[in-house]
């Protein structure tokens, strides 16, 4: 049985990358052995927070140190080695050479065929590509803007992001608008593979009770802010739909500052971080998803998958899984006036969410862990059998 093994920061928390990487990790291990290598972070939790297949392995690995943070913030912000003389230099700073070579050591004697980097570790897999005989690949998690443009994670990092995440055996992009982008702006050429809905679910919304609900993390890539705005304008001429939001994060307070000083407090209710976010977006009748930017939206592959019709900003990562009009409504980006007169058109009319909640689950079908998963298979099977 061929060997895969994943590198990912932090997989012991609620996010997407975790979500996605545990489905498509569960599906492989029918044909290949699976490991996933994590980092211990801050605030993770104790045990994975969604079910392994037993022939799923975790393994841990250590980040870099203090001062190797401390420095790599400092030039995320002042970008002061973003040139290509300093590539090596700054592969020293994010990946410290005792850091790389036990990695080099663990690909090369456990005989991992394929290895795969999820965000800021494809770069990894690329600084030491050259040291280790398994095949590499890339997998971005966000949009071409959330790593490479202001003010976001990898905007002081061009040139390094250029180099050595070119020089991986493969990168996957979650859809075809990054794939333009990065070879168009990087010079990178991508693969698209579309992330799977993380669960099936018998139960559907049947979308006559009076509640949106959105959910992710309280951040400025979420739109919280402009959801709240669209609600307080919403709210003046409906008085009987209510708002759950789902999640948490370092934004919370202002949004709950919003909350109160817009008079909202009856009707929009933060959960936090729960366990049971299906059932709880089961009982919703939309979807609404405020976010500036995506990659491609775990949390709207689940609502489909409930039945929830989508009102979602037209951005680009929307393009795989919503059509206007069909399993949902596109608002011009960022117009939380037009995003308002959507919620208005969904709360008033049952039949057409009933309309768009059939086309929901339709959508669905073509995000199953199996068909996406077999799009991995494809791609192992294709680098680990060239030469052979």
């Amino acid at each position: 049985m061929k060997k895969i093994a994943f590198f990912i920061n932090g997989f012991y928390a609620y996010r997407g990358e975790q979500r996605v990487l545990h489905v498509i990790a569960n599906e492989l291990s029918r044909d290949y052995s699976v490991t996933i290598f994590t980092t211990r972070e801050s605030g993770d939790l104790k045990e994975p927070p969604y079910s392994l297949s037993k022939g799923v392995t975790i393994r841990f690995f250590k980040r870099r140190g203090f001062f190797c943070k401390v420095l790599t913030q400092i030039n995320r912000k002042a970008g002061f080695l973003n040139h290509r003389i300093f590539n090596s230099l700054l592969a020293g700073i994010l990946f410290p050479r005792k850091m790389r070579s036990k990695i080099v050591n663990q690909i090369n004697n456990e005989g991992y065929e394929a290895v795969v980097g999820l965000a800021e570790y494809s770069m990894l897999l690329g600084v030491i590509s050259n040291s280790i005989s398994a095949k590499t690949v890339g997998w971005m998690h966000n949009s071409y803007e959330s790593y490479l443009t202001k003010p976001h994670r990898y905007k002081n990092m061009r040139e390094f992001f250029i180099c050595y995440v070119g020089q991986l055996d493969k990168c996957i992009v979650l859809n075809e608008d990054i794939q333009e982008k990065y070879s168009k702006n990087l010079g990178i050429k991508t693969q698209v593979i579309y992330n799977a809905r993380s669960f099936a679910s018998n139960e559907k919304s049947d979308v006559n009770f009076p509640m949106f609900i959105a959910c992710g993390g309280f951040n400025s890539a979420k739109g919280f802010d402009l959801l709240i705005k669209s609600f307080t304008i919403f709210s003046k001429s409906n008085s009987g739909w209510n708002l759950t939001i789902i999640g948490d994060g370092p934004s919370r307070p202002q949004i709950e500052k919003m909350i109160k000083t817009s008079n909202l407090t009856d009707r929009i209710k933060l959960t936090g971080i729960i366990k049971n976010v299906e059932e709880v977006m089961r009982t919703a009748s939309v979807f609404l998803l405020s976010s500036r930017w995506e990659g491609f939206p775990m949390t709207v592959t689940e609502a489909l998958e409930l039945g929830l019709p989508v009102i979602a900003y037209d951005i680009t990562a929307m393009g795989p899984l919503v059509e206007n009009g069909k399993e949902g409504l596109l608002a011009p980006s960022f117009d939380v006036q037009v995003f308002a007169g959507c919620m208005t058109r969904l709360a008033n009319d049952e039949s057409e969410r009933k309309r768009m909640s059939k086309n929901a689950i339709a959508k669905t079908s073509e995000l199953s862990a199996e068909k996406i998963a077999a799009q991995w298979k494809e791609l192992f099977e294709e680098l680990t059998t060239v030469g052979e």
